[in-house]
Formats: structure tokens, sequence, C-alpha cells
């Protein structure tokens, strides 16, 4: 009884302080039984804009005056279509939504048997392309509100998000809204403006990012793990049936049933429905089966811009089931497009008639010349009567010079957008030969698979051609920019730009959050210092156990400490004991292009009683080359294996409970000063001189929780090698090397001016270099060493990766050698190990490969969600991978080793389990189960 007062309270107080809109509409949508209709789509056609209702049917919106016609859709519902003209007050309005029903004419059944949904969807993934690249540019303001009501809160969880005093508590709603504007240019670039953006989950007061949400399209082949519907080999994932169609305007829709061929969590169910002719979406009605839980996605498109349908309304429902938490999520979005410009390289010609007049080629007619309730309307702020408000505002989007209120009667804002991107008076380009073949391909009633897989490929090479920027090898990404009082709105503020209505619990939400930070009556300076002590709570008694990132007001400068409980600072081995130690990293960036880093790892060898430290540093210069200069200073012991030596976390646990010693250790004190800068992109140049002390250990403890009285542990030298081998002496070392690496067509994005590399369709290419100059005629180190080979991780598909790699290298001479100089392989004879199975021989032992001679080593390596087991119902619906590899090594010592293995990968994201099976000489020489514990 209390809670329900307390929620009445604080309705009557956010109506109080709401403002008086001066117009607009307001109301609910219901079904025919008078139910509410939650999240009911609303499309204006004026303005291009979509927004929803809440979970209650109801909605809200502030409107410019002016004629409107305003588009109603629920998926499950016939779409109701309205026309409102707005004065100065709110219109009152209940909208009621008749049950869709569904027509199979019999034209749809297939001759051959098969179901008509492949008719349809054969057209729809052979177009996705099409439909993903069809806009140049557009800006759009972004509305988004999350609101998560929490059933199960583990009191840990709950602890990591509190903040002071403000806890996160069961049976309570918590919301976020965003207000943002985003920029778009094809292929690749949005620029992204928050204007407001308010949260009341305690320590989550600021940013939200609702890129990744709203950009994530049904077109591409994959969103994140998600295999698409659309994508081009999706027959091999999907089966689809055919559940009726319905006529829209002057669209025939269809409904397509979307029915995963096995049970997976990146793979979805649900509906698909697709605009015949135009082979679009109309709208989607998805869910996945998430480690987290089921996600539900809906989403409505609209006719935009000349039989362009573009995304006007989200909604995402996620029921989270993880970790002891319990909850249902809720997003929901609003879209409202301007400035939209289609991209001018990508014919509109492909669903008409070869060589049609330009006047056929125009606007296919939509919901704006539905009935005659349309006709007379265009007063949408300011337009004269007699305009088509639908095409007059194609106009303003596609050029970004016309305005609304200014327009002369009669314009066509379609055809005049159509003659800009066309040229010709009244005549149509040619189209290419490549064009000609999508449209003989698209007039065909019925495609094959084979036609579906050529119309992909055509449509792939037609939009990376209509794209030219989309061959710079700089992506462009997201810019994001904050307004500077983003956080600092007010309900006011939020009331009078809201799209979609808040419910009572989430109106009871932001009541409690105002009252506790004071935004009722506290100045925007004290709000600003409320929230900027509740985000960033000062120095805690924990955090010198635990650690923490301190960061100075200008964000100029970071400090971390690693705490005094830090685990990677804690190991063990026979040689050096029980080793403790601290980190701590400092990183200053004065400008955008230099930046300062260095880090110290320092800690003390209890039982070799020696200091342990590692000091790195580093400057970042000339960010757009990669310019790096490196000075790295060390003193500890090393293992012989430096690169790829077994870990010492695994070191220490096959130490500490089973008493055998695996790591083979010497003292080294080295200063290493390395320099790098790309050349061109692509191409990276490193050289780097190396100064080393290297000095022979033996173990100085005999330590272990177990098996003290029945094992042993082995001397500090490889099994294969005596104890007077000079290779295990005294030795210095100076050595200069040279490194150049080079990738193809290698894809990078600047972030803050730097350039990072991404991605590339070609394989690395590397040549090394390495001479050890020696300084006196003995105890110093003398060789020359060249290696070279390729590397490359190649995309096979969906959710598909080749990894490969090969490698041949020799020594030219090696007149003086200590043991670590050798070339080492990385092996990994344990049963439990933590440096992965990538690129490790399973069944050698360390150090037995290491040679002084030349060398050939392969790899490789195909993982993929679907191989094996996971075509199975039961493993199917497990978000792992399966692996299968191969590898080879050669040299004078070891000869012809070959290794084949099969794995399956991020079993509850903790471990790896797989089988392997090697040959040496061409002869077996065994199979062993190896586990990988992703620690």
């Amino acid at each position: 009884m209390q809670k329900k007062i307390r929620l009445a309270l604080a309705y009557l107080l956010l109506l109080a302080i709401a403002p008086a809109y001066s117009q607009g509409i307001k109301g609910k949508v219901v079904d025919t039984e008078g139910q509410p209709v939650a999240y009911a789509s609303i499309f204006i056609r004026e303005l291009s804009l979509g927004t929803t209702t809440n979970s209650l049917g109801i909605f809200r919106l502030p409107l410019p005056q002016g004629e409107y016609h305003i588009f109603f859709r629920s998926l499950g519902y016939t779409e109701v279509f309205k026309t409102v003209k707005v004065a100065d007050e709110m219109i009152d309005m209940e909208v009621t939504m008749p049950p869709q029903t569904y027509m199979i004419p019999e034209v749809r059944v297939s001759a051959t048997g098969e179901d008509p949904a492949y008719r349809v969807m054969r057209k729809a993934i052979g177009l996705a392309n099409y439909h993903l690249n069809q806009v140049s540019t557009y800006t759009a303001e972004i509305y988004i509100k999350g609101t998560a009501y929490f059933h199960k809160l583990p009191r840990a969880i709950a602890k990591r998000i509190e903040v002071g005093d403000v806890k996160v508590e069961e049976n309570r709603a918590y919301m976020l809204e965003s207000l943002n504007e985003v920029t778009y240019r094809a292929p690749d670039k949005y620029e992204m403006r928050i204007i407001a953006t308010q949260n009341t989950i305690p320590g989550y007061l600021e940013n939200v990012n609702p890129m990744d949400y709203i950009n994530a399209s049904l077109y591409q082949p994959q969103i994140e793990s998600f295999v698409s519907p659309l994508a081009r080999n999706a027959f091999f994932y999907y089966e689809f049936s055919f559940e009726g169609s319905f006529i829209q305007g002057s669209h025939m829709i269809d409904k397509i049933r979307v029915t995963p061929k096995r049970k997976s969590q990146q793979l979805c169910s649900g509906f698909l429905y697709i605009v015949e002719d135009l082979w679009c979406l109309h709208s989607s009605d998805l869910e996945v089966n998430t480690i987290a839980g089921t996600l539900y996605l809906e989403q409505q498109y609209a006719n935009v811009i000349m039989d362009t349908w573009l995304p006007v309304s989200h909604k995402l429902d996620m029921e989270v089931q993880i970790a002891g938490v319990q909850a249902d999520v809720t997003y929901v979005s609003s879209l409202e497009y301007t400035k939209t410009v289609l991209n001018p390289n990508l014919p509109r010609s492909y669903f008409e008639p070869i060589n049609a007049p330009v006047a056929q080629q125009e606007k296919v007619p939509d919901e704006a010349d539905e009935a005659d309730e349309v006709e007379g309307a265009g007063e949408a702020g300011g337009q004269k009567e007699g305009d088509d408000a639908g095409e007059a505002d194609g106009q303003e989007k596609a050029d970004g010079t016309g305005e609304a209120g200014a327009q002369e009667e009669g314009d066509d804002a379609g055809e005049a957008d159509g003659a800009d991107e066309v040229e010709g008076a009244g005549e149509a380009p040619q189209p290419s030969p490549e064009q000609k073949k999508i449209q003989e391909i698209l007039a065909k009633e019925e495609l094959s698979d084979r036609d579906m897989t050529r119309l992909t490929r055509l449509m792939e090479k037609e939009t990376g051609e209509a794209n030219p920027s989309a061959n710079n090898l700089e992506i462009k990404g997201t810019e994001f920019s904050i307004a500077p009082n983003a956080v600092m709105n007010d309900s006011t503020f939020w009331n009078k730009v809201r799209p979609v209505p808040l419910t009572i619990e989430e109106k009871e939400t932001i009541v409690r959050r105002d009252s506790i930070y004071g935004f009722g009556n506290a100045s925007v300076s004290e709000r600003r210092d409320s929230l900027f002590r509740a985000r960033r709570p000062g120095f805690r008694t924990r955090d010198l156990i635990t650690g923490k990132t301190f960061q100075s007001k200008d964000r100029k400068t970071r400090v971390s400490y690693g705490g005094l409980i830090d685990p990677s600072m804690l190991s063990f081995n026979t040689v050096d004991g029980w080793i403790y130690g601290q980190e701590i990293g400092y990183d200053y960036r004065p400008t955008n292009r230099v930046v300062y880093r260095w880090n110290l790892r320092a800690g003390y060898a209890f039982a070799r009683k020696a200091p342990d430290i590692d000091w790195n540093s580093s400057i970042l210069y000339a960010p757009k080359i990669r310019g790096k200069i490196a000075l790295r200073v060390d003193y500890r012991s090393m293992d012989f294996n430096r690169e790829t030596g077994i870990p010492s976390l695994t070191n220490s646990a096959y130490s500490l409970f089973y008493r055998e010693n695996y790591s083979r250790r010497y003292e080294n004190l080295d200063v290493l000063l390395e320099h790098r800068m790309d050349l061109a992109t692509g191409l990276v140049f490193y050289a780097s001189a190396d100064l080393q002390r290297r000095r022979e250990l033996t173990n100085n403890s005999d330590f272990s929780f177990f098996y003290r009285d029945s094992k042993s542990y082995a001397d500090n030298y490889p099994d294969h090698i005596e104890p007077s081998d000079p290779a295990l002496d005294h030795s210095s070392l100076f050595a200069a090397q040279a490194r150049l690496e080079y990738t193809y067509e290698y894809y990078y994005r600047l972030r803050n001016g730097r350039k990072q590399y991404l991605k590339s369709d070609y394989p690395t290419f590397y040549l090394v270099y390495r001479h050890a100059f020696p300084m006196e005629a003995s105890g110093w180190a003398d060789y020359s060493r060249i290696y070279g080979g390729l590397q490359h991780e190649l995309e096979l598909g969906l959710l598909s990766t080749l990894n490969y790699k090969v490698e041949y290298g020799r020594f030219l001479h090696a007149d003086a050698l200590h043991f670590s100089d050798l070339k080492h392989f990385k092996a990994s004879p344990l049963l439990f190990d933590m440096q992965g199975f990538q690129e490790t021989f399973l069944l050698m032992d360390y150090y037995r490969s290491s040679t002084s001679t030349a060398y050939l080593e392969g790899h490789a390596r195909l993982t993929s969600p679907f191989l094996v087991l996971k075509l199975l119902p039961w493993f199917s619906e497990r978000l792992w991978n399966e692996s299968v590899s191969v590898g080879y090594l050669t040299s004078v010592d070891i000869r012809d080793h070959i290794q084949v293995g099969y794995s399956l990968n991020e079993i509850g994201f903790l471990f790896d389990i797989g089988i392997y099976t090697a040959f040496e000489n061409w002869q077996y020489h065994g199979t062993a189960l190896r586990i990988y514990l992703r620690f």
C-alpha cells in the first residue's frame, strides 16, 4: 500500500513540474479489446520521425504546427493511418489497432514444392548489400531509453555498483536515457554528439553510447557473434517458411518465419517482414538465446525517402539470467532523419525495366499515397497547401538547403532529388554490364541458389565501386563529442524533448535520483560537483589493497597502482623461491601527438636474495606514422625461452602442488633500446640495440605444498643439456636487430590522431636480421641470425577464421652462443597450461627443439562455431568454437615433426580442451589430451 502511495505521489510531482506543451499529439494505442499495445511504432511522414509508445501504450509527442500524416504500426496488427492538423494545443487521440489479417495467394505455391519463402529470401539476401549501402549520408536525432528491473541481485554484484550510500535494490526500476545527434557518411563514418544523457543507476551517471545498438543492421552478415538471416550463406544456418502476406499502402508485405537449423547461441529465430518488389525489410521480430539470457529484437522500418526504407524505431528486450542476476532490461529508441541523401553511385533502376524513362524510375507509391485522407496535406512546419509533405521533406533532406516552411507550391521533392542524382533531362544513364546482369536476375520469378549467389557477388562488387571512399585504407569509425552540460539537464528539459513517455516506475526512479543528488534545488555547479563526487570517490583504504587508477582533472595524467594484493605479482620457482612485488604505471599526454609512459614491476626473490625488477618506458610521437622510442631495463631471473617459455603461473602451480619444476632459468641484466615507425601504410620498421649480462643459476628453494618426501625437484638445466655445456656459462651480449614488416592494404583508424591498424585481407610478411658483436675475445656472444616468413588471419565466411604462419630461419654463423640465444619454439607438454594451443607443439618437451642451425616451422588453425561436435543437438546450444589445426617443424635435431589436433574453445569462457596427435620422422610419436586454462 505504501509503495502505491509513493508511486502516486511521484507521478503527481512529475506532472506538476512538466511543462505545458504548446501543441502536439498525445493519447493511447489499444487493440480491439481495449488492451494497450505496448511499444507500438509511430511514424510521422513529414518529419521522417519514428518513435514508440511506452509499455502502457501511451504516447505524448510535441510537434510544430501543421498537418501530419501519421502511421501507427505494431507487429501482429493492421497499420492505422491518421491525418492530424496540429494547431496551438495538444490533440488527444485514442488509436485502435485491429489484428493483422494475412492472405496466401495461390500464385505463391511453388511448382517444385519448395516453400515460397525461399523465393522471397533469395532476392532479399541477394540485395542485402544494396540496401546496406543505399544511403550516402544522413543526419538523425536519436533518442534511446533503457529500463532495467532487477528481480534478483546478489549482494556482491550490487556492492560493486554502489556509490556512497546509493545502492541498487531488487524490485525497483532503473533507467537511462540519451538524446544524440548522429551524422553518417558512407561507408563507415559516424559523428555522434551526445546532447543530453542521464542515468539513475549509481556509478553510471555519464556517457551512454547508443551507436552499437542503433548501427547494427540485419543487412550485415553478422552482428557481433550472431549470424543474420540475411547473410549470404543464411540457407546453411536457417530454414524459412512463408506465413502469409498483407497489403500496406501500395506495397505487398511478406511475413517469413526464420527457424535455425540447430539450436545455437549464434543463431536467431522469429519473423522477417519483406517488402515485395523492393525486397527490403519492412520490420523484424527476432530472438536470440545468449549466455546472459534471451534477447528479443523488434525493428520497424519506414519509407523515409524515395523507396528507401530505414529503421525508425527499435525495441530490445532481454530476460537476464546470469551469475545469480535476474532482471528484465528494455531498450526503445526513436529516430528522426534529416538531410538524407541516397548514394548517387547506386542506380535505383534495379527494380524497373532496363532503359526505362526516368519518370518511370522515380517514386514507388508508399504510405503517403494512402487513401484520400492524405490529399491537401503539407502544412507541417509552415508548408503551403498543395505540397506533398513527404516529398517536400525529401528535398530538404537530399540537398540540405531547403526549408520545409519556405517551399513553393507543387514542388515535387522526390523528382528534384532524382534530378540531382541522375544526370540528364529525362533520360536514364545506360546501365553497365554488371547492372544489366543484376536486372536480368531480378526479373526472374524464381531464383535458384546459384542465381542468389551470383546476385550477391554482383551486388557486393557494385556497392564497393559505388563507395569510392571504401577504397581508402582509413576506416573512419565513430567520432564522439559531448555537449558541455550533457548530464546537467533537469526534468523540465527531459519532459520537453522526450518522445517516449515514462511509466510511473521510471518517473519514481528519477524523483528518487534527484532527491539524492539535489537536482531539484542545487545550482548547476553544485550539481556538477555532486555528480563528480558520486562518480569518483576519493582514495579509500581498499584502493591500497586492491589497486586503483588515478586520473588528473585535465585527463592528461594517469597513474595506476596494482595494489598490495595483486595475483600477477606473486609467483614461485625453485631458483628464486617466492617472488612478491608491486606494480605502478604512469601515463602523461601533454598533447594528442605525444605520450610518455613508464611501467615498473619491482619485487624481491626471497630464496635467491635478489631484487626482481622490470622497468619499461616509451615515448609515442608522430602519431600518423606510429613513432615510438622505448627503453627497457630489467634485472631478474629469466626462462631460457624468453618469448614462449612456460608461463610463470603454470610453473608455480606445478611446483607447489605436484613438486615438478619445468622452467629453467638464468640471471639476466638487460638494457634494450628500440625504435619503431611506419615507413608507409602497412610497412613498419623496427630497430633495436640490446646489452645483456647473463649468469648461471642453481635451485635455491626446495619448498612445495605436497610430495615433499616422494619427489625431488630437477636441477636447473635443460634435460638434454649437460651441466658442463658452454652454452650455460656466464656470457655477455651486445646485439643489434632490424625488423621489416609489410602488409598490403592494411586498414587503419585514426583515434585521437594516432594510427591504429585494424585488418587486412592479405598476409603480413616479415624479415628480421640480428647480429651479436663480440666485444672481447671470450665471454661475449658472437653470432648472426636471419629469419622471415608470413602470417595471416583470414575470415572464411561467417564466424570462421583461418590462422596460418610459415617461418624459415638460419644462423649465418654461431661462433659463441648462450643457450638463451638459440631459436626456441613454443611447446606445452603438460596436461594443464595457460599459454594456449595456437602455434604450440603440444607433445614436445620444453627446450628439446631449440636449435642453432636452420629450421622451418609452419602452423595452420581453422576455427568455426560449426565443425563436428557443434552440429550435434546439445553441443550446438553452447557458445563454443571448434578448431582443427596442423603444425610442422623440421631442423637438424628435429626431423619432420607433424602435429594434428582438434579442440573445443571458450567452454564457459574459462578453458579450452583439445586432443592432439604427433608424428616425427614420419613415425607415430604420441597422442595427448590438453587443457588450456583462460586465466
